[in-house]
């Protein structure tokens, strides 16, 4: 995992929690940094949100479709923890769309 990513995610997490080192080592070894291009999706209609996803760096729009118009329900910017938690809890069918605004690392 990249070095920069790595630190973002620590420092994000101990704003939830006082992590140890080794707990949060063992935490970020697990993760893995995949680049998203712009426009491209993350999740899409019809998929399970099986992850809660980090965005490193980046933007990214979650939206649904609404008769014949896009609604938007969140925009998430770097630094933030990404998901659909309907799907993701649920663990059912997503509704909504999750793209990127512009190149991306998550």
């Amino acid at each position: 995992m990249d070095v920069i990513a790595e630190s973002k995610i620590k420092s994000s997490l101990r704003e939830l929690y006082p992590f140890s080192e080794e707990q949060l080592g063992q935490f970020t070894k697990r993760m893995s940094l995949a680049h998203l291009q712009k426009k491209k999706p993350l999740l899409e209609p019809g998929r399970v949100c099986s992850h809660l996803t980090f965005l490193a760096r980046g933007s990214l729009r979650h939206y649904t479709l609404g008769g014949n118009a896009e609604l938007t329900i969140n925009f998430f910017t770097e630094g933030q923890w990404v998901t659909d938690i309907d799907s993701f809890l649920a663990q059912e069918p997503s509704k909504n769309y999750i793209k990127a605004l512009e190149d991306s690392e998550v």
